[in-house]
């Protein structure tokens, strides 16, 4: 999912539409004259068209599942959750790595190949590392692994100009080799198989 600013007003309503043969009920819909013509990208979805559901990401098999809670098959439901939150229509997940530990990473699918991208100076300050090469990164319990984690010298405090609290994102390239379940729904909770 690519983020996209769309012009003030430019949203029209619909009033139902599929996607993975699963109804979304009113959707809003820019025009986005900044999206480059592609044969393979018609557009983006974004998370405000799946809350109330759990959309599944299946990286291996390269599949995108969306369902009601009632739907969700077992192995799906066993899979391994932590908390999330969802705060100004962003997706935050829990992470840490030795002394540095935040609620405020966003989860985005938008970020694909950033594995985790945080500021320098927070970086430092929290973990009283130099770089931020190879680092052991959890999310919640669970291992994401060794990681790099990319930091932005031109930048070095470009979270700060956020509208909301935010110390990094965590993009696609983390979890690619597994299946990642956003559990939309009251729960609001990620979760991840291997």
């Amino acid at each position: 999912m690519r983020h996209a600013r769309p012009a003030h007003g430019s949203g029209p309503r619909v009033r139902r539409s599929a996607f993975a043969r699963a109804g979304l009920d009113r959707p809003l819909v820019y025009g986005n004259a900044d999206m480059a013509a592609d044969a393979d990208l018609r557009g983006t979805l974004g998370l405000p068209a799946l809350f109330g559901r759990i959309a599944v990401i299946d990286y291996p098999n390269r599949r995108f599942c969306l369902f009601d809670e009632a739907d969700l098959p077992p192995v799906l439901a066993r899979a391994t959750y932590v908390r999330a939150m969802l705060r100004g229509g962003k997706f935050f997940v829990p992470i840490r790595s030795g002394g540095f530990a935040s609620d405020t990473i966003v989860f985005d699918t938008g970020s694909s190949e950033i594995p985790l991208h945080v500021d320098l100076a927070v970086w430092k300050r929290l973990t009283g590392r130099a770089t931020a090469d190879a680092a052991p990164v959890m999310l919640g319990e669970g291992a994401l692994g060794p990681i790099t984690v990319f930091t932005n010298p031109d930048a070095p405090e470009s979270f700060a100009d956020w509208p909301m609290r935010t110390e990094g994102v965590l993009g696609n390239a983390s979890p690619w080799g597994g299946i990642v379940i956003l559990d939309l729904t009251e729960r609001m909770r990620f979760g991840r198989l291997a």
